[in-house]
């Protein structure tokens, strides 16, 4: 109505209390092809558009439900599913993923959040951590050097992911003797399995260990 009257950007702005900036935005998205705004063909744009690219604002329930799932089973982060599925054309941003986590009921957010590096909480750009560093920590060079690889048993542990970040292996490497184990996760880098599989690893390579010793004993 006030550009019906003639009236100016500054003026309409602050008759609607917004930028000006905003309606100049809003009159060059919304006008027609001769640079004339009408409000039913700017409405009418406007939902085109959405139906068009739903983006964040409506979201398929079985996307949410497919976000979540990459979470859990392949312990992907918020950006790393964004970006995704972005290439497969299901626009939904790493605020949004955020969000959901946050709006989650609490049992199940901390289920969803277990699974996530920083326990769903959003990178901070600027690298600064929040918290407080270990009290009376040693640095590595004042550690003592057992475990670099002099004797046998000082392990080092590695995890290999798979492409896609689909799969992930553990590796342990005696750096002594340069003797190898190995051995896929089934259920992903999730800790307590990771853990778990670990220890069994060892308690297997001591077993075999044993056992060896026993056979020469007894061949003797």
């Amino acid at each position: 109505m006030l550009l019906q009257k003639k009236m100016s950007k500054t003026f309409i702005a602050g008759a609607i209390n917004v930028s000006k900036s905003t309606i100049s935005r809003e009159i060059k998205r919304n006008s027609n092809v001769k640079g004339v705004y009408d409000y039913h063909q700017a409405d009418l744009k406007t939902r085109r558009r959405k139906a068009a690219l739903p983006g964040n604002r409506s979201v398929a329930p079985l996307l949410r439900c497919e976000v979540f799932n990459l979470i859990r089973e392949e312990q992907w982060s918020p950006e790393q599913i964004s970006g995704r599925l972005g290439k497969e054309g299901k626009n939904v941003s790493k605020s949004t993923i955020y969000n959901w986590i946050k709006q989650c009921p609490p049992h199940y957010r901390d289920n969803v959040r277990r699974f996530l590096r920083r326990g769903g909480k959003k990178y901070t750009r600027n690298g600064q951590r929040k918290g407080f560093s270990i009290p009376n920590r040693i640095t590595i060079d004042e550690r003592p050097k057992a475990g670099y690889g002099e004797t046998p048993g000082d392990w080092e542990m590695d995890t290999i992911v798979g492409k896609g970040g689909q799969g992930a292996t553990v590796t342990l490497v005696d750096r002594y003797s340069s003797f190898m184990l190995m051995r896929k996760l089934d259920r992903g880098k999730q800790v307590k399995p990771l853990a778990e599989t670990v220890v069994r690893m060892l308690q297997d390579c001591h077993d075999r260990q044993r056992d060896g010793i026993r056979s020469t004993r007894d061949n003797r």
